[in-house]
């Protein structure tokens, strides 16, 4: 097993679950459905994606074993293209299904992690945790899309809500998931966190490069492509 790879006990297990709950009402307050739900809602939501990623993760690893997100990506044949691009694409990485590629945005990472050392996180950053994170959490919405696979996920209960609920009920699950297969203790949603504390950053004086000015980054981790 390699080292970014690391099997949780169970008290590091419930810890983390806790802290990607606390992230994932960050996520919905984000989204452009999150004032309009009520909190058994919100519940249910952080109860489904738990649900879908724990079901996921189970199943990839049962037929699969644990291994690193890039070594799954090569398994179902997906490609990693690395964008060299921080500025104007705030997003870490993003996933097209029909090109069956994972973007991912190197300078943008390397940019936050630079940001996260700063602050003295470099826990968030060691042995290239927000490269898998970022590719953990695509893989998960490549595994959504996978006929015949419905214990991988959101396709059981999707129907039962707008569209703009699954999408944050997806991104919601793609964030626990990538949490569990990387093997990490914090939120996911830590690393948007520290992108919004660096874009504005750029923003301060005045318009960051590309001239746009600063704002926050993309909704959730890294929303799949449109």
């Amino acid at each position: 097993m390699s080292a970014s790879v690391r099997a949780a006990s169970p008290d590091r297990v419930d810890a983390a679950g806790a802290a990607w709950r606390r992230g994932g009402l960050e996520t919905i307050a984000r989204s452009s459905v999150g004032a309009s739900l009520t909190r058994a809602h919100i519940e249910d939501l952080l109860d489904q994606a738990e649900g879908a990623a724990q079901a996921s993760f189970a199943e990839l690893t049962r037929v699969l074993g644990l291994r690193a997100p890039e070594d799954y990506v090569r398994e179902f044949a997906l490609r990693v293209e690395e964008v060299g691009q921080a500025w104007p694409l705030p997003y870490f990485a993003l996933y097209d299904g029909d090109a069956r590629v994972i973007e991912l945005n190197t300078t943008l990472i390397a940019e936050v992690e630079s940001h996260l050392r700063a602050m003295g996180r470099e826990d968030l950053v060691g042995e290239g945790l927000l490269r898998q994170v970022a590719v953990a959490h695509e893989l998960h919405h490549h595994l959504c899309r996978i006929p015949g696979q419905p214990r991988s996920l959101v396709r059981r209960w999707r129907e039962r809500s707008t569209a703009k609920v699954r999408e944050l009920l997806e991104e919601l699950a793609a964030e626990r998931f990538s949490q569990l297969l990387v093997g990490i203790g914090h939120a996911p949603q830590d690393y948007v966190q520290a992108a919004a504390q660096w874009v504005r950053t750029r923003g301060e004086g005045g318009t960051s490069a590309g001239g746009a000015a600063g704002g926050p980054p993309h909704s959730g981790l890294m929303w799949p492509r449109p």
